[in-house]
């Protein structure tokens, strides 16, 4: 018992040891046959783990051999540091630090990425999740962990373009803490940076896009969330065209799963864009459709209600300088949609109103200029779809056109509303095909001579059977007969059917 108890004792020394020298030999190649079995050219300079933490660094994973001249690596990662606590559950903490990406596009349009994704081995996948229910297993029960993502850096090199050029972006830093059942992640402070450096012309300096990017999104075990997200512009110099901008995005949403009713809802409180010149809200889920004969599972978006609103003239204000002179000056647009459905048949409620006082673009000028559009089943009959247009104008001038208080007005309607909604009734099963029973083989006497077919002709009545192998008779031929003047040849079924087989 005690020698049993040393050689465990051995050699589980023996695997801690290895552990802790991952970047020695054998390991080291051991780890890399297993990572290139998986179709992954991995490389790493140090590695240890040890009960309690884990330290890997200068890791990285090479490109495909048709990129490795343009780009060597795929990922490079510079370090990887954990610190855990195996008896409490417990990821004290994880950091990864100075992740740079490499994706090299050809002038084809594929890129390395392609091609790698299609060098690994293809793995059948398994029956995706119900989405009610993923949200809720990505908060593990019972466990607490604290994780950074710091240096960030996503370089395209891209041979397609003329003249050829390289983006990088650098994203900001991501942290992720789950504790007492709910993850929570938070994106910032460091700014969103993207850098366009083009090969020619000679002495051009690259342009660049700064943003200010923070967010902040949280998950509990049941599914339910929340997401609130800004956007800021910093400075760019990738155009002179584009106005002054400062906010550029705000969002504000909450999520919220429902597996018993096959339903994730997402309402959006919050969505703005360009300084507040769009704006949104909005109450929307997607129900989980189970899979059939005909068709596997879906999602079916479900837009209960819906507002957008369009501040033309703040629009305007942002629209590049390239378009020319856009004057626009009114109400703003204004877009409202209610029960919108996709499946089975597309339906739901739309009204967009809006007035315009002035419109100025180029060679087109308007003056008091409106906009009224409804459509949605008839209040009276629901089996009737009806839409209905409106444009009053009190002027509009443009080359070859010119109108003064006018109204445009179209309606339309399409009945046999219910019966696109309707439900198809399931095809019923055709009934198996009945196997007819096979006909028992013909027992062959050896005492009867082979037969012999005898093609077209017949042999007249009570004339001598010819002996086997022997060529009958030709008919005698009646002269005093009556023979008609046209006469049309005998099909035989068997030899028509004979002659298609032969055919095919």
């Amino acid at each position: 018992m005690l020698g049993l108890l040393g050689l465990v004792a051995v050699l589980l020394a023996l695997v801690l040891l290895a552990l802790a020298n991952l970047d020695a030999r054998p390991m080291k190649g051991w780890i890399r046959d297993a990572a290139r079995a998986q179709g992954v050219a991995l490389d790493f300079e140090r590695g240890r783990v040890t009960l309690g933490g884990l330290r890997l660094r200068g890791l990285r994973i090479a490109s495909p051999p048709a990129d490795a001249r343009r780009a060597p690596h795929l990922v490079t990662v510079g370090a990887i540091e954990g610190q855990w606590s195996l008896w409490s559950q417990r990821l004290d903490s994880l950091v990864i630090r100075d992740v740079a990406i490499t994706v090299v596009r050809s002038a084809d349009g594929t890129t390395s990425l392609d091609r790698w994704l299609a060098g690994l081995p293809q793995k059948e996948e398994p029956p995706p999740e119900p989405l009610s229910q993923l949200l809720s297993s990505l908060v593990p029960p019972g466990l607490e962990a604290h994780a950074r993502v710091q240096g960030v850096t996503f370089t395209v090199l891209d041979d397609a373009a003329a003249p050829p050029r390289t983006l990088a972006l650098t994203t900001p830093g991501l942290a992720a803490d789950l504790r007492d059942g709910v993850l929570t992640a938070t994106l910032g402070p460091e700014p969103l940076r993207l850098t366009v450096d083009s090969a020619a012309p000679q002495g051009t300096a690259a342009r660049e896009l700064v943003l200010g990017l923070r967010g902040l999104a949280k998950l509990d075990a049941q599914g339910n969330g929340s997401l609130a997200l800004g956007l800021t512009l910093e400075r760019q110099t990738l155009t002179a065209a584009l106005p002054p901008l400062r906010q550029v995005l705000t969002l504000a949403a909450a999520l919220q799963a429902r597996p018993a009713e096959h339903l994730t809802s997402l309402q959006v409180t919050e969505l703005s864009l360009l300084d507040g010149a769009a704006t949104l809200t909005a109450k929307l889920g997607l129900r989980e459709v189970p899979a059939s004969a005909n068709a596997a599972a879906t999602l079916a978006p479900e837009l209960d209600d819906a507002t957008l609103r369009l501040d033309l003239p703040a629009l305007a204000r942002a629209a590049p300088l390239d378009l020319g002179p856009l004057v626009v000056e009114g109400e703003p647009l204004l877009v409202r949609v209610r029960k919108a459905r996709l499946t089975p048949a597309p339906r739901g409620e739309l009204e967009v109103t809006g007035k315009l006082t002035r419109l100025v673009w180029r060679e087109l000028a308007g003056e008091r200029l409106g906009l009224t559009l409804t459509a949605g089943p008839d209040a009276a009959d629901g089996d009737v779809l009806r839409a209905k247009l409106e444009l009053p104008i009190g002027s509009l001038r443009a080359p070859g056109l010119q109108l003064t208080e006018a109204t445009v007005s179209a309606e339309a309607e399409r009945r046999g509303l219910r019966a696109l909604l309707a439900p198809s009734p399931p095809s019923p099963p055709s009934p198996p095909a009945e196997a007819s029973p096979p006909s028992p083989p013909a027992e062959a006497s050896p005492a009867s001579p082979p037969r012999r077919s005898l093609g077209r002709r017949s042999l007249a009545a009570g004339g001598p059977v010819p002996a086997a192998g022997a060529r009958p008779a030709p008919r005698a031929r009646d002269p005093h007969a009556h023979r008609p003047a046209h006469r049309r040849p005998r099909q035989r079924g068997g030899h028509a059917a004979q002659r298609a087989l032969a055919g095919r």
